[in-house]
């Protein structure tokens, strides 16, 4: 059944409509946490309108790795910026201002990351957008959000910033080591993810309601809800939750290991069938039956998961990876080599699925980039071009989005509201361009003028006004967001009924938490026995009975059982999927086929139903049907990531020397918790096009490449220096 949903999936999904089609996006945004998440709006079909201060506009032209750029474009800039068009406006004067608030009367979305106040310094805040469009969306992404402490001390933050505050850095390093920032800039990806899934929650209910509304995001409290066990651990044990390095201390064994020639695998088999598939690859089949081994909870303890990793690292250190790959396909654990960029691009998996996409942009020319992770059945995301100099667009958008005339434009030129780019690399068109790829329009109405910096008087000015109306704002902000009376308020999605079937897979219960903290009514639908994934917790520490990561995921739902092996029990379950908006499944490609409760059956029974599957490697491709599992260490290993993060070994010294010098995962289960989320996204969009079409669709995430997405630079870098 799977095959009849994807087939042809990648040949024909340029020729099928995008989700957020119809819908417009003003972006005002620099470095990575603000343009990510309208770059992801993009790809799902929105117009994008990215406003830039000429002519150097965005601060992220300029992050490049070692000083390289891509045809004299940034890495990352060209990774989160796709789809978009580019509009030089220089919010600072009075007429760039007045034009910023005709396109917000035609928006649907503003998306913004300045410091506090500042937007509304420049006369463009949400509350002066609000009295030419009721209906405005209006997104604020900052380090420590609009009202408190930080917010007041207008303390600036980035990624590493975030990762060091969080705590996420001190969590993924070794015992005794420094913390460790990620390579990714994580918090600002995954905080730009986060920001869309609560602007396309706010769009489901404007659609019932007709009612905008204003979301602050903080990109620091963003991580940190990713790190679900580390908040109850400490509150119930009353002590600080400590870094392990690359062992993962809720689910045993899961880990990285030492092979033949120095490289690394990653191994997971925490169920009993995985446990002693793994003890019988390793020739030794009675420690399936050790005292102390002899269940999860068990083998977790301290000691016993130090012995039984002991164990498997002297195993693994005389095999290869590809050994340990297949006994684990073999007898039924998971293991994945630690995967370099080089193995990602050329892997046969990720290119059969469209995953690795290749651009062919009038500009730049051809290139490898990622697809956005979900694929849709019915309203694929699409990579259509790339990313352009500064104010590139600004006659289309004048004409096309505000029927300006050619004179109109000309006066905007002339008193500096429009401008473009700075004959400089990252601003400019790349060498070669013949002054016509690209464009939108063929009109060049600029005029040269001098191109200098903001005076410092004028940037004086800017910081004085953002003082003198910061606190007013935060107190506007903070008397409407205060958590304090978030429960006399509506909530987004509270008409959506989502069926999570997920099992053996923090991603699909992550995934429903996200939709019902929006106010879903989410059923979580286990087995007779319970979901396996409640035994996952750290040192097999219990709470009143439950697992402690259990214990942050399993909330705001309603628990069932079901026996989906048992006819009566598939019965039940078709019965609610009639009636339900989203089903979200973590089962292995066909055994939902298999019971008669596929994407295809169901559909039958209701055409509106949002059938998500969540899984290692996803529906098609040429490992979907693997039997190996799927575990957050083996996607982190999987995407590359891991492979490039990680403390460089000492010259002269050894892995024995230096266990700590190895490529390095995250310590919080990022390699779900990412994938959940970008399916929440996925599944909201998904909503919007049915709420129009009335189709409902087949949506399809595999753990390793949604990780992998967030690699801003590598996949640039490396075609660039293959290296």
């Amino acid at each position: 059944m799977a095959e009849e949903t994807w087939h042809n999936y990648k040949e024909e999904k340029h020729s099928k409509p995008s989700p957020l089609e119809g819908i417009r996006v003003l972006e005002v945004c620099t470095i990575l946490l603000g343009p990510a998440g309208p770059g992801f709006a993009a790809e799902m079909g929105a117009e994008v309108i990215k406003c830039e201060v000429p002519p150097m506009g965005d601060t992220c032209r300029n992050l490049n790795p070692f000083g390289y750029l891509f045809k004299e474009q940034g890495p990352a800039f060209l990774h989160m910026n796709i789809n978009k068009y580019w509009l030089g406006l220089d919010l600072h004067k009075t007429e760039a201002q007045k034009v910023f608030l005709e396109l917000a009367a035609k928006a649907d979305i503003i998306e913004e990351n300045q410091r506090p106040g500042v937007m509304e310094s420049w006369n463009v805040g949400y509350r002066q957008v609000k009295e030419v469009n009721p209906g405005i969306i209006y997104i604020s992404k900052t380090g420590f959000g609009q009202w408190g402490q930080y917010a007041r001390e207008n303390r600036p933050s980035n990624d590493g910033a975030s990762q060091a505050f969080s705590g996420y850095a001190w969590m993924s390093s070794f015992p005794g080591q420094p913390p460790l920032k990620s390579r990714l800039y994580i918090c600002d990806n995954l905080g730009a993810l986060m920001g869309e899934l609560a602007v396309l929650a706010a769009l489901h209910y404007r659609e019932r309601t007709g009612k905008g509304q204003y979301i602050e995001l903080s990109q620091t409290e963003n991580i940190m809800r990713a790190m679900s066990w580390v908040w109850p651990y400490q509150q119930i044990a009353g002590k600080v939750a400590m870094p392990d390095g690359n062992r993962d201390v809720s689910i045993c064994p899961a880990d990285t290991f030492r092979c033949k020639a120095d490289d690394f695998v990653a191994i997971a088999a925490p169920t009993p069938e995985e446990f002693r598939g793994l003890c019988t690859a390793m020739g030794k089949p009675e420690l399936a039956d050790d005292p102390r081994f002899k269940d999860h909870l068990t083998r977790l303890q301290e000691d016993n998961a130090t012995e039984i990793l002991k164990l498997i690292a002297d195993w693994a250190r005389n095999k290869t990876p590809e050994e340990i790959e297949k006994l684990g396909e073999k007898h039924g654990f998971a293991a994945s080599h630690v995967y370099t960029t080089k193995d990602v691009i050329e892997d046969k998996h990720f290119r059969e699925r469209g995953f690795i996409t290749e651009v062919d942009d009038p500009l730049l020319g051809h290139y490898l980039t990622h697809a956005y992770p979900v694929m849709m059945s019915k309203t694929p995301p699409q990579v259509k071009w790339s990313v352009r100099p500064v104010g590139f667009d600004n006659e289309y958008v004048m004409e096309h989005f505000l029927g300006k005339s050619e004179n109109e434009i000309r006066q905007l030129y002339e008193c500096g509201a429009l401008g473009k780019w700075a004959d400089v690399p990252s601003r400019r068109p790349p060498p070669g361009w013949d002054g016509k790829a690209g464009l939108k329009t063929p009109k060049d109405l600029s005029q040269p003028r001098n191109e200098v910096a903001f005076s410092s008087s004028r940037q004086e000015e800017k910081e004085r006004t953002t003082e003198k109306k910061q606190p007013i704002w935060a107190d506007w902000v903070r008397e409407r967001d205060n958590p304090g009376i978030a429960h006399t308020k509506p909530e987004a999605l509270d008409d959506i009924t989502v069926l999570d079937l997920s099992y053996k897979s923090y991603a699909g219960c992550y995934c429903s938490s996200m939709l019902a903290e929006f106010g879903a009514k989410v059923l979580r639908i286990e087995p007779p026995e319970g979901d396996f994934i409640r035994t996952c917790t750290p040192y097999g520490m219990l709470y009143k009975g439950e697992g402690l990561n259990y214990l942050t995921e399993g909330r705001n739902k309603f628990h069932i059982t079901l026996n989906l092996k048992k006819l009566e029990g598939r019965d039940i379950l078709k019965t609610l999927a009639s009636q339900a908006d989203v089903l979200i499944e973590t089962y292995s490609p066909g055994v939902m086929d298999g019971w008669g409760i596929g994407y295809e059956q169901l559909k039958e029974i209701n055409p509106r139903l949002i059938f998500a599957s969540i899984t290692g490697y996803g529906q098609f491709g040429a490992m979907s049907r693997s039997q190996m599992p799927d575990y957050d260490n083996i996607a982190q290993a999987r995407s590359a990531v891991q492979y490039a993060t990680g403390e460089v070994l000492p010259n002269g010294k050894s892995y024995d020397e230096c266990p700590w010098a190895v490529p390095t995962k995250a310590g919080p289960w990022i390699g779900w918790c990412q994938p959940g989320t970008f399916m929440a996204v996925g599944i909201l969009a998904a909503l919007y096009w049915g709420g129009i079409s009335g189709e409902g669709q087949a949506l399809d995430v595999a753990t390793a490449e949604a990780y992998s997405r967030f690699d801003d630079y590598a996949w640039i870098w490396y075609q660039g220096t293959n290296c």
